[in-house]
């Protein structure tokens, strides 16, 4: 089954239901949630480094990190995978 979602940009990206839950063996950490939280606010990388008192280059590893754990490749995946992750732990 596939869940379709919207994005803020006007984008639309289609995950299956796997795709959109974590494996309980990739959870992300307190400070990569909150790098996807300022993601999802539509932080700049410089903005979110800035926001959390980090280098731009810690932002990079959270980018690193986060779309490794998620298996996503783009801002716009990993933002509505954290969304919809969000959403059922709610």
């Amino acid at each position: 089954m596939e869940i379709e979602t919207s994005f803020i940009s006007g984008k639309r990206v289609l995950l299956d239901e796997s795709q959109a839950t974590l494996p309980s063996n990739k959870r992300l950490s307190a400070c990569e949630k909150e790098f996807l939280k300022r993601l999802a606010q539509g932080d700049s990388y410089k903005e979110i480094a800035t926001g959390m008192d980090v280098s731009i280059n810690t932002v990079r590893d959270y980018v690193r990190a986060v779309y490794k754990k998620m298996d996503v490749n783009s801002r716009t995946k990993a933002v509505v995978k954290y969304m919809c992750t969000n959403l059922e732990s709610a």
